[in-house]
């Protein structure tokens, strides 16, 4: 298996596949090295999968940081970024949101 280690600011927005379909964006601010996944699917749009970069919507709407960060600028930086790529049409998809959640897709669902 061949590996590739990605080197943090100099490697975001990292095409998996080079193909657009999953963009890999360094994302630090709650860790260090943490990394989120824009997914661009064919029909269904774009969703970015922010893991521990986002909590909950509210972190994006009001620019409030969680409870565990390492590095606050980074985090907030990062919520910037994630209102940029909502403006878009991206689908923001928080970590630790239940009602966010809720709005989505569970299988036997699926996107496409």
């Amino acid at each position: 298996m061949d590996w590739y280690f990605l080197n943090g600011w100099q490697d975001n927005k990292f095409d998996l596949f080079n193909d657009g379909k999953i963009i890999i964006y360094f994302t630090p601010g709650h860790s260090v090295g943490h990394q989120s996944l824009l997914v661009n699917t064919d029909e269904d749009g774009s969703f970015l999968l922010t893991a521990d970069a986002c909590y909950v919507e509210e972190n994006i709407a009001a620019g409030v940081l969680p409870g565990l960060v390492c590095d606050s600028p980074s985090y907030l930086q990062n919520l910037k970024t994630f209102r940029l790529l909502e403006k878009t049409g991206v689908k923001i998809v928080t970590g630790h949101d239940p009602e966010l959640w809720k709005t989505f897709k569970h299988a036997p669902e699926y996107y496409k």
